[in-house]
């Protein structure tokens, strides 16, 4: 290459000249290239806002659809209206926690806006389950979260001048739903169920006992003296509706009891009975049983009437929590003649509101039916269903809402509802 001073006036004029073609085609690639970044950031950012936005959905209706099981559906007079105004809040408040581009997800909780509330059913004609938006026992909710420009919430994008679009949209349906329709309960990896081991006599064959499941619960002759506030987490003196059941362990003398300590695998061994009492049953707790719990069948296990001390501290510590437990039919002296033999029939939902030591030894356990959901529960049909939608699907909008479902209904559900305890799940 020769150096400048031997280069001659013409050649240098040429070189001038090629310099200036070379840097606007530079500039414009350059140009071309900034564009295509800022494409695919705002595409990054949209995908990302719709990720949060679905994540925000999902638990926004899962929320919704675990207060339409709640206690209130063991009262004689429930509040429907109340318990859907619930179920609303708790889903539009869950929403509200989790961020969309930096910004709090806000829901309409008109009964007419964000989150609506109905049943699965069957349509036999199409072979697919589709929603129908209903008050009468609603056992699913389903959520549209939006952040659009008509709904003035769009989700701002970066490189607006480049794009010509200063902001995108993004919709997230969801749906989830409460089940009964459960048939067993089988802890996973970390997950145990939340029962205690106990059993409580169902009822008596001869008609006579009045302290039975069958007659204080089911036919609704307990008292009811205590209530428990949700909000507050706490157990109140007064009635809220619910028929209530006391509890009583063998004690010294000729007392009946209608109460047992059962063997879920621990072996009635104390430090194990001790941990069931406060944190459920584990995997390897329930091995020796199959695995789970069946909600209704025959199940003989060992037992005895006396409640220990450690399993009374036990429980203290789990007053005003639902918990799930059983129901004996029967308890005869074992062929060692130290234990029985219990014959439990169903599973049921109970909450401890009070527990007050007697003079012979015994303990009295004040106890209401509950209503509890658990991702323990084993349901009849575990395949989630696929529905029509039901919200509006706004032009350009990005979002996760199915196509028109064309599954089949192949499985129907056997299993009669339990009223005590229900599985919580995503239904699309």
């Amino acid at each position: 290459m020769k150096p400048l001073r031997s280069l001659t006036p013409l050649q240098l004029r040429l070189r001038e000249s090629r310099r200036g073609f070379t840097t606007p085609a530079v500039a414009l690639a350059l140009l071309v290239v900034m564009a295509g970044l800022a494409l695919i950031l705002d595409r990054l950012w949209l995908d990302a806002a719709d990720l949060e936005l679905t994540t925000a959905a999902e638990s926004a209706a899962l929320a919704a659809a675990s207060e339409l099981a709640s206690d209130d559906l063991l009262r004689l007079t429930s509040d429907a209206e109340q318990r859907f105004d619930i179920a609303r809040s708790a889903g539009a408040f869950i929403a509200g926690q989790n961020l969309v581009a930096g910004n709090p997800v806000v829901l309409n909780i008109d009964p007419a806006g964000d989150i609506r509330l109905g049943r699965l059913t069957l349509d036999a004609e199409a072979g697919k389950v589709r929603f129908d938006e209903t008050t009468v026992q609603p056992t699913t909710a389903v959520v549209t979260a939006m952040r659009t420009r008509r709904s003035s919430n769009p989700v701002s994008l970066f490189v607006a001048g480049v794009t010509g679009q200063s902001a995108g949209d993004v919709v997230s349906r969801v749906e989830a739903s409460v089940d009964n329709r459960v048939l067993a309960v089988r802890p996973a990896d970390g997950v145990p169920v939340p029962a205690l081991p106990l059993a409580i006599w169902w009822k008596d064959p001869a008609g006579q006992r009045l302290d039975t499941w069958q007659v204080q619960i089911e036919a609704r002759k307990g008292q009811d003296q205590y209530g428990f506030d949700s909000v507050g987490h706490s157990v109140y003196t007064g009635s809220d509706g619910i028929p209530e059941m006391t509890l009583r362990s063998q004690g010294r003398g000729a007392q009946s009891a209608n109460l047992l300590v059962v063997d879920l695998g621990s072996g009635l061994n104390d430090l194990t009975l001790e941990r069931q009492f406060q944190t459920g049953l584990t995997v390897d707790d329930l091995e020796p049983l199959g695995g789970e719990l069946p909600i209704r069948g025959s199940l003989t296990v060992k037992a005895f009437g006396e409640v220990r001390h450690t399993d009374r501290e036990a429980l203290e510590l789990v007053i005003g929590e639902p918990r799930i437990c059983l129901l004996y039919a029967s308890a005869t002296p074992s062929q060692s003649g130290e234990l029985l033999d219990a014959t439990c029939t169903q599973l049921v939902a109970i909450r401890v509101l009070a527990i007050k030591d007697q003079n012979d030894g015994s303990c009295e356990i004040v106890v209401q039916p509950c209503v509890i959901k658990t991702k323990t529960a084993v349901l009849d049909v575990p395949t989630p269903y696929s529905t029509e939608s039901v919200a509006p699907v706004l032009p350009g909008a990005v979002t996760n809402t199915p196509p028109e479902s064309t599954s089949t209904a192949t499985v129907t559900p056997t299993t009669p509802g339990n009223p005590y305890i229900y599985k919580v799940l995503l239904t699309h």
